[in-house]
């Protein structure tokens, strides 16, 4: 149930010196998802391996590849997907 209005894009390759701080001060983003960026990249005092959820300062963040590395592999599209459905709470199959 979320629209484009609820959807902030950064491309932090115009954007390189934006941080966790500065997003989240921002946007007051609840969930945020990002690709081919990692949370020392943003300046967050933490790491985590690709697709696991990580709730930090009341926002869920997710951190993957590139997607053009997502793309060229099913195993990672397989778990993006199952990380998605964490994070928007969509149920699986049964």
């Amino acid at each position: 149930n979320i629209t484009m209005a609820d959807i902030a894009i950064i491309n932090l390759h115009r954007n390189n010196d934006m941080t966790y701080v500065d997003i989240s001060r921002e946007l007051q983003s609840q969930k945020l998802l990002s690709f081919g960026v990692s949370p020392s990249e943003l300046d967050l005092p933490f790491s985590i391996p690709f697709f696991q959820v990580q709730t930090f300062e009341d926002a869920q963040s997710m951190f993957s590849p590139r997607l053009e590395e997502i793309q060229a592999d099913v195993d990672k599209k397989k778990q993006l997907w199952i990380s998605l459905q964490k994070i928007f709470n969509i149920p699986g199959k049964k």
